[in-house]
Formats: C-alpha cells, structure tokens, sequence
C-alpha cells in the first residue's frame, strides 16, 4: 500500500511520458538504487558486478538502469543503448541474484526531450521505484549510482 503522501506526489509531479518499468516488478522492495545509463555498455554491466559481489542488505533492493538518450544523440550511442536493452532484457530480471528492472528511454518514442538529460533520467527512475517499495516496516530508501561505479 503505497501512503496518501506517495501516492499525491505520484500524481501531481511524477514524471509524464511513455516509460515504463520492465524486469522484477513482482514484488516489493526495502529500496532501489537507480543507475541512469547512456550507451555505457560493459562498464554498466561492471557495475552491475559489482554489486552483486557487495554484501546483500538484509532486504532486498531492486536495482533500476534507467538506458536513455535524446533524439539526436549520434547512432553509435543510439546502438550501444540498443545493445544494453537487449542485455538486460535477456536478464529475465534478475542479475547474478539481484532483482533489476530497466526502463526504455531510448527508442523511437521513449527518448529524452532535446532539452533533458541525465537528470530526468534519475527522475524516472526514482518516480517508477516509488510504487515498487514496501512502505509496511522501515522507510524504503532510495539511491542512484553512475553507470560506471564499482561499488564494494
């Protein structure tokens, strides 16, 4: 159950657009770190590594790659982001035990506005981890890492 304080952010300031969460959605979680990713390609995937290799916290947390990009980013980043989604896609949401979802923020109708960048990135990706919290014992927390941190 999402809180009434949530829930009116969720509606009133939420982001507006056609993304979408996709991977572990099915359950909830005691937090998110939002990973906003443009064409980074295998130092995501290092990332991605790393944290698996960290020590669990005692719940778990959904890991979220937020692959984006504005319309007139050059075709190579435009394929490497292609090649990033297919990736984590071929995941079936789980990495190396790690929950992980992803959002499409990269093909033809889900890119960035020509003005945004990675900001409005984190921002979906915090805006679509709010419903996936459990709000039920401790405060969920929320985090974000660039897509090329290792992480002990």
């Amino acid at each position: 159950m999402i809180p009434d304080s949530i829930g009116r952010y969720l509606r009133r300031r939420s982001v507006d657009g056609p993304w979408k969460l996709e991977g572990a959605t099915d359950r909830l979680f005691a937090g998110a770190v939002v990973i906003p990713a443009l064409a980074e390609g295998d130092h995501l995937f290092a990332t991605l590594e790393s944290l698996a290799g960290a020590t669990p916290p005692p719940q778990p947390w959904l890991i979220i790659v937020v692959v984006n990009h504005r319309r007139q980013t050059d075709p190579h980043r435009q394929q490497v982001n292609r090649d990033d989604l297919d990736r984590l896609r071929h995941s079936g949401g789980s990495f190396h035990g790690l929950p992980l979802a992803w959002v499409d923020a990269a093909t033809d109708g889900r890119e960035l506005p020509d003005k945004d960048g990675v900001g409005l990135a984190r921002k979906i990706g915090f805006d679509l981890a709010l419903p996936c919290l459990d709000y039920r014992g401790a405060t969920p927390l929320l985090a974000s890492l660039d897509a090329d941190t290792l992480v002990r």
